[in-house]
C-alpha cells in the first residue's frame, strides 16, 4: 500500500475467498472478500480514501536472484530505498544536532580547555540505526532490580501460558488416523500417479525454485504445469485428475463452491501442510499507516469476526472436509509430555 497524504493506492491480487477481482466498464478495479471487507472497515475508521490497483504481471511477488520483487509486493517494495535514504539521513542529521545541544559547555582557564559539567554519553549513537537495519536487537535492561525481577517473572509467566496453550492446541488437533494415498507432499511424489501444478509468483514458487536440493527441489524439477491462481485451476484439478500446491482456504472456497453447485465432493485437500504463513496486509516499511491500521485491525481479528466469515463463506464446504476412510481409537485429549515444561518450572520455582 502506498500513501498520499490521506489518500491510498491499494494493490490487490486474486484470492478467493479473501478478494476476489471484478472490473468496470472504465478498467477500474472492484474486489470483493473477506479481506476487502474487513479493509473497507478499518479504512473508514481511520478517515482514509482508497484507489485499487493490481499488478501488471498478475503475481503476488516472490524475491529473485538480483535481489527484485515481483508483483504487489514489487510494488509496495518499489520507491522505499529512496524514504529509507531520506529517513536515514533525516536521523543522522537529528542525532548531531541533538548530541551537539547535549554537549556540556566549555570555558578556557589557566589549566586549559575543562568541562563545567561531567562528562557523559552522548544521546544518539549511529549504531542504533544498524542494528535497526540489520533487523538486530538493542536490548535496554532495566536499571534497577525490582524492574528486572519484573521482567524475568514476565517472561517465565509468558512461557508457561505458552507451553499450556501449545499442549491445549495439539490434544484440539488431534484427529484419527487415516490411510489415503496422498496426505503429504512427501506422498505425492511417491505415489507418482498424479500430476502437480504450482501456483506463479507466490511466496512457495520462490522456496521451491530455489531449493538446491531434497523433497522441495524434486517437487519443482518434476512439476507439470504452473498456474497463475489456484482457484482459476479447480477445474482442471477436477477433470484431469491434478495436483496443485496452495494455501487450503483457497481450495476450501474453491471445495465450497463446487458442493454448492453440484453437490459433490471432488475435491480433497491433504492433511500435512507444507509451510505455515501468517495473512497480513502488507505497508511499506516504516509507514506510520502499519500501526494507525493495527488499532483498528486487531480488535477485529481478537473477536472473531475475521475466523467467522471465512467460516460463513465456505460453510458448505465442511460436508466435503470430514475424515476418510474407517478411523481407529481416538487419542487422549491431554497427555501428561504435553504439559510437561509447565510442570518443571513449576516444580523448581516452588524450590528455588
Amino acid at each position: 500500500m502506498a500513501q498520499s497524504a490521506n489518500h491510498l493506492r491499494v494493490a490487490v491480487g486474486s484470492w478467493p475467498p479473501w478478494c476476489e477481482l471484478a472490473f468496470g466498464a472504465d478498467g477500474s478495479v472492484k474486489p470483493t472478500g473477506i479481506a476487502v471487507e474487513i479493509f473497507k472497515i478499518v479504512v473508514q475508521k481511520m478517515n482514509y480514501t482508497y484507489t485499487y490497483v493490481t499488478a501488471g504481471n498478475d503475481e503476488w511477488g516472490r524475491l529473485l536472484l538480483n535481489g527484485t520483487w515481483t508483483g504487489l509486493i514489487g510494488m509496495n517494495v518499489y520507491g522505499t530505498w529512496l524514504a529509507l535514504a531520506v529517513v536515514l539521513g533525516l536521523s543522522a542529521i537529528l542525532g548531531i544536532v541533538m548530541n551537539h545541544l547535549l554537549s556540556p559547555p566549555t570555558r578556557y582557564c589557566s589549566g586549559g580547555l575543562q568541562s563545567l559539567l561531567p562528562k557523559y554519553e552522548s544521546g544518539f549513537n549511529p549504531v542504533w540505526i544498524i542494528a535497526q537495519l540489520l533487523n538486530e536487537p538493542y536490548p535496554v535492561i532495566p536499571p534497577t532490580h525490582t524492574g528486572r525481577v519484573f521482567m524475568v517473572t514476565w517472561l517465565i509467566a509468558a512461557f508457561i501460558i505458552d507451553a499450556a496453550y501449545l499442549g491445549v492446541l495439539t490434544s484440539i488437533l488431534a484427529v484419527p488416523k487415516v490411510t489415503i494415498p496422498v496426505d503429504s507432499l512427501e506422498d505425492l511424489v511417491s505415489y507418482r500417479k498424479i500430476p502437480w501444478a504450482i501456483e506463479e509468483g507466490t511466496s512457495l514458487h520462490q522456496l521451491l525454485q530455489q531449493a538446491t536440493e531434497g523433497l522441495y527441489k524434486e517437487v519443482y524439477d518434476k512439476k507439470s504445469y504452473m498456474v497463475y491462481g489456484c482457484y482459476e485451476a479447480r477445474n482442471r484439478v477436477k477433470t484431469e485428475r491434478m495436483a496443485v500446491l496452495c494455501d487450503m482456504l483457497t481450495m476450501r472456497k474453491a471445495i465450497n463452491d463446487d458442493f454448492s453447485s453440484t453437490g459433490q465432493c471432488n475435491f480433497h485437500i491433504a492433511r500435512k501442510p507444507i509451510f505455515a504463513l501468517s495473512i497480513a496486509y502488507a505497508f511499506p516499511k516504516k509507514s506510520k499507516l502499519t500501526e494507525e491500521f493495527n488499532k483498528w485491525l486487531i480488535p477485529l481479528s481478537e473477536s472473531g469476526l475475521v475466523i467467522r466469515r471465512v467460516l460463513d463463506s465456505t460453510s458448505n464446504a465442511t460436508s466435503c472436509m470430514r475424515t476418510l476412510g474407517k478411523s481407529g481409537p481416538a487419542s487422549p485429549i491431554l497427555a501428561f509430555m504435553d504439559l510437561a515444561g509447565v510442570f518443571a518450572l513449576w516444580i523448581g520455582g516452588s524450590h528455588a
